[in-house]
């Protein structure tokens, strides 16, 4: 065995290694050991006893074959790290490909929880119609009356809330709240005029004929409302004869909780005022805990809803439109933002999306019996793409003498107009 064999175990493995790498590349294999005082690691390199070796200098040679070897084994390990690299590139794709899928599932995702909004493409803006003057329209809140229309502007900051009728009297009442938040009413007969108006408590309650309050009640007739009435007070009966009481009266309305002055739910107190039209007679009367009953003797019938106003052209049918004599159109629409389609957001506690729909200024015109009689619009409006129309809700009186015309904001301001024929003031 050449010398050179036998020594190799008397290096470590680390010097090992370094006399391969040498011979693969041509020269003497050598183990590089730290150098000692006064030599270098250049030529003769000495060993150390490792082993039981003996010290000894020496050059060596590597022979040919083991040289073929050496460089067969690196090819090889070349070869091998060429083949990982090849596998990384994989798996480097591999992990670029899903990490592009995650991006795409997560903006899919986000796209769905926001609603699924359509692209913001808007369609093509509608030109005005031909002779259109937008001068000759007035700001709803500030309309006045024409030769042919009375107009009357419920203002905003009344607090315009609901309008209802009492069909046996031909009146209709507009519920409003007041500054002080107080409610207010006005009432109208069949012909549209004012004929009464009340401002009281909070807890004013309507049943038909009869507006109730903690104090008093009202009595609507067609043409007037009277001064607030009080009640009779009477001792509370026994429960088994209340709820007699309840069944034999034409009107009854209950008070407790919070709308009860001096009642504290937190202390355990919650009394119950109770005021009802018992045989002919307006009756009041307290008992220590609430009833089950709340209120009776009326429904709270509405005027004829159109719900929406269209352009020419593109409105609704309405059942028995012929005998309807007062119509809204919306003559033009100044189309200034356009909002795309949008599903419901997820964990929208009303389940309602947007429809696809322009901002801008609405133009209006108020018809009777096809006449135009009065122009305004509306800023910040909104038409919705499909329908043609707006949210603009006009509702008419049953008798046909006036209409009223309600926009309610997403802020929550709420807006109306009442338009009466003008003529019926000759008659």
């Amino acid at each position: 065995m050449p010398d050179w064999q036998r020594l190799i175990p008397c290096f470590t493995a680390n010097y090992q290694s370094q006399i391969l790498r040498d011979c693969a590349f041509g020269n003497a294999p050598r183990a590089i050991l730290p150098a000692q005082p006064g030599q270098s690691q250049r030529g003769d390199v000495p060993t150390r006893d490792l082993k039981g070796c003996a010290q000894a200098q020496f050059r060596v040679k590597a022979p040919k074959p083991l040289k073929i070897y050496i460089l067969f084994n690196s090819l090889t390990a070349i070869a091998g790290l060429q083949k990982d690299y090849t596998k990384m590139k994989v798996f480097l794709g591999i992990l670029a490909g899903v990490l592009v899928v995650a991006i795409l599932v997560v903006q899919w995702g986000l796209w769905v929880l926001s609603g699924s909004p359509a692209p913001n493409i808007p369609p093509a803006r509608t030109p005005a119609p031909a002779g259109f003057d937008a001068s000759a329209y007035q700001d709803m809140d500030s309309v006045v009356s024409t030769e042919d229309a009375d107009v009357r502007v419920i203002s905003s900051d009344m607090g315009f809330r609901e309008y209802y009728t009492i069909p046996d009297l031909g009146v209709t009442y507009l519920i409003l709240s007041t500054a002080e938040g107080k409610k207010r009413y006005i009432f109208l007969n069949a012909q549209g005029q004012e004929i009464g108006e009340i401002i009281d408590q909070p807890q004013t309650f309507s049943l038909g004929r009869y507006i109730v309050t903690l104090d008093g009640y009202y009595v609507v007739s067609s043409q007037s409302v009277t001064e607030r009435l009080p009640y009779v007070d009477v001792k509370a009966p026994s429960a088994a004869d209340l709820n007699a009481m309840v069944e034999q009266s034409t009107h009854y309305r209950s008070y407790s909780y919070t709308d009860l002055p001096g009642n504290d739910l937190a202390k355990g107190i919650n009394r119950e005022m109770h005021v009802m039209l018992h045989d002919g007679v307006w009756k009041r009367f307290t008992t220590p805990e609430p009833q089950p009953v709340n209120w009776k003797g009326t429904d709270f019938p509405g005027l004829i809803q159109t719900y929406g106003v269209y352009r020419s052209g593109y409105e609704p049918r309405i059942e028995d439109i012929e005998r309807l004599r007062f119509r809204v159109e919306l003559t033009h629409f100044d189309q200034n933002e356009f909002l795309p389609r949008r599903g419901a957001a997820f964990g929208s506690p009303t389940g309602q999306g947007r429809r696809a729909q322009w901002i801008g200024t609405g133009y209006y015109t108020v018809f009777i019996d096809d006449k135009p009689v009065l122009r305004f619009k509306l800023n910040n409006d909104r038409e919705y793409i499909g329908r043609k129309g707006t949210d603009l809700f006009p509702a008419l009186s049953p008798e046909g003498t006036f209409i009223l015309i309600e926009k309610s904001h997403r802020n929550g301001k709420r807006q109306a107009l009442i338009v009466r024929d003008a003529r019926l003031n000759e008659r």
